[in-house]
């Protein structure tokens, strides 16, 4: 089973998202789009994670079975884009300081 949530806190309100859909997800470039959903009130998230940059890097993790290893694709300094919709009101920019080198991470399995 696989459960995918996106929780954001914003103006003291704590959203929690499911029903979440994987929109884009790239290696080369290292990106991820995600879009989400509230069933409650039909608020709606979207998320632009962005790990291109210097700072990628590659990380052999072992498998629980320790049978062998895979590759995991990092970048601790990785920029983000949210979009939160709320019913009835225009969408809210929310986004890392990419002037300081990230306020995100990004973090995929795979090569």
């Amino acid at each position: 089973m696989r459960f995918r949530r996106a929780i954001l806190r914003h103006e003291g309100v704590l959203y929690d998202f499911g029903r979440l859909k994987i929109i884009e997800r790239t290696l080369n470039p290292f990106r991820c789009t995600v879009h989400c959903a509230r069933r409650e009130d039909n608020t709606t998230l979207v998320a632009i994670l962005d790990g291109t940059g210097p700072s990628v890097h590659c990380l052999p993790y072992v498998k629980t079975n320790c049978s062998g290893t895979f590759d995991v694709l990092n970048n601790s300094l990785a920029s983000a884009k949210l979009y939160l919709k709320r019913p009835n009101e225009p969408a809210i920019e929310l986004r890392t300081d990419t002037g300081t080198g990230g306020g995100a991470v990004l973090e995929m399995a795979g090569r």
